[in-house]
């Protein structure tokens, strides 16, 4: 894994393990997006991400066929690189994810 994969779990203050993403929102005619996650397939531990001033969200479904499926199991993520707009790409087993954002808020669900 990168420096760049292994920044949420420096976030999150937890060694590497699986990540799936749950549920995303867009609100605020895609300004906010806010998205449900769980930590670690063996102990599910959720998480929120809340990416706000948003200035672009893509989705790209590649796999149709998982697109009703309750989480998406995420390959590679990574959450920018402190510049005046950020991007998150999230590739999943569904598709990819590209949000460009101005704020990351990280919440630990315990």
């Amino acid at each position: 894994m990168s420096d760049k994969e292994l920044e949420i779990y420096r976030r999150l203050n937890l060694p590497p393990r699986g990540i799936f993403l749950q549920k995303m929102t867009i609100s605020d005619w895609g300004n906010t997006v806010h998205i449900l996650c769980q930590y670690d397939p063996d102990n599910m531990q959720p998480f929120e991400l809340l990416f706000s001033g948003c200035e672009k969200v893509s989705m790209t479904v590649i796999r149709e066929e998982f697109a009703k499926e309750d989480y998406a199991d995420v390959f590679g993520m990574t959450l920018g690189e402190d510049n005046l707009v950020e991007e998150a790409f999230f590739s999943t087993d569904i598709g990819e994810i590209v949000i460009l954002y101005k704020k990351l808020t990280i919440t630990k669900n315990s």
